[in-house]
């Protein structure tokens, strides 16, 4: 019973030595394009009803993240996600034989915990890794036509992830990551107003390409 306690003891020790071979913080900021996949809108925003160059118009974003990473173990990470899209999206039309600029001004934030396993660094250059979170995603719109209004709304949202790191050093490297976030909004707050749009929710489902610097300490 001692020897096998004591071989216990080893192997544990070993394991845990192993583990240790990595560094604990990791830091990305990354940007890149976002790719919206909601067809249609609530009739609040008035810009996409009957105009379906808007709405693809509305499909084409840039985004912008932070994650933060803490390495516990060989192979998982625990840490926090944070995310904002920006978009702007317009196009002139003639009213009372003037043209005009309308517009859709649009931002999605996100934050929440996640989640990441990763295999071991490949060479000493290569981190290949998938991450899952659950968080908070809220969306403001601002829909600019000849009577303006500013509307949000916020939802659970949630997001999966994979990626590849190249170390340039230890502690520096870049990263490419490919993600799917979703989230569905049922209600507008415009104001003082708030507005169900459950029967055509906000959908802010969308595809991110990233790519960023990467600080592991």
């Amino acid at each position: 019973m001692k020897k096998i306690f004591l071989l216990a003891v080893a192997v544990f020790t070993s394991l845990s030595l192993t583990a240790q071979d990595y560094e604990k913080h990791n830091f990305s900021m990354k940007a890149g394009y976002a790719h919206s996949f909601s067809d249609t809108h609530p009739a609040q925003l008035t810009n996409t009803i009957d105009n379906p160059d808007q709405v693809n118009r509305m499909k084409h974003d840039v985004h912008f993240g932070f994650d933060y990473d803490y390495r516990f173990s060989k192979y998982f990470s625990a840490g926090l996600k944070t995310s904002m899209l920006v978009g702007f999206h317009s196009f002139e039309t003639v009213v009372n034989q003037d043209t005009v600029l309308y517009s859709d001004d649009k931002n999605i934030f996100y934050v929440g915990p996640s989640c990441k396993a990763q295999l071991p660094t490949i060479a000493d250059k290569f981190d290949i890794w998938a991450k899952a979170s659950l968080g908070y995603m809220k969306t403001r719109i601002t829909d600019k036509t000849a009577s303006s209004a500013i509307y949000s709304g916020d939802c659970l949202g949630y997001g999966f992830e994979v990626g590849v790191d190249y170390l340039f050093s230890k502690h520096i490297g870049i990263g490419f990551n490919v993600e799917y976030s979703a989230g569905k909004v049922n209600t507008f707050k415009s104001g003082e107003d708030e507005i169900d749009i459950s029967q055509t929710p906000e959908n802010l489902g969308r595809l991110n390409l990233s790519l960023g610097v990467v600080i592991k300490l």
